[in-house]
């Protein structure tokens, strides 16, 4: 994770850059990252920020981050979507049920992509 700007003064929660990693598991390997995006909240894109002042600090931090330009806001279920297809037309993985906790197992949308991809969408981690 990456934090906003350095010193954490409040302009947004610390863990705003993250990793989102999609995983596949099997018998001999365990659960293991097949593939990965980096998620850019609105507030890191600098196309989604009003005011110049603002834009250019965004784009300072950015630039500290070593985050390039084909990096945009991106809804999380999304990302996972993406990720999804590409590992199936690009790697050749068969189409299989998904797993998915409460973060992506709630969004409609999330689990209608899942649907339109003819995957199985199974909700875990009930509490």
């Amino acid at each position: 994770m990456i934090p906003p700007n350095g010193n954490n003064n409040g302009d947004a929660p610390a863990r705003l850059v993250a990793p989102l990693a999609c995983c596949i598991s099997s018998r001999r390997l365990g659960r293991v990252a097949a593939d990965w995006r980096l998620f850019c909240p609105p507030c890191w894109d600098d196309t989604t920020i009003a005011g110049p002042d603002k834009v250019a600090q965004v784009r300072r931090r950015r630039d500290r981050a070593g985050i390039g330009e084909e990096v945009r806001h991106r809804e999380k279920w999304r990302l996972a979507l993406d990720m999804f297809d590409e590992m199936i037309e690009q790697c050749g993985l068969p189409t299989l049920p998904v797993a998915a906790d409460f973060g992506y197992g709630d969004c409609t949308l999330f689990r209608l992509g899942l649907v339109s991809g003819y995957r199985l969408c199974c909700r875990t981690g009930y509490g």
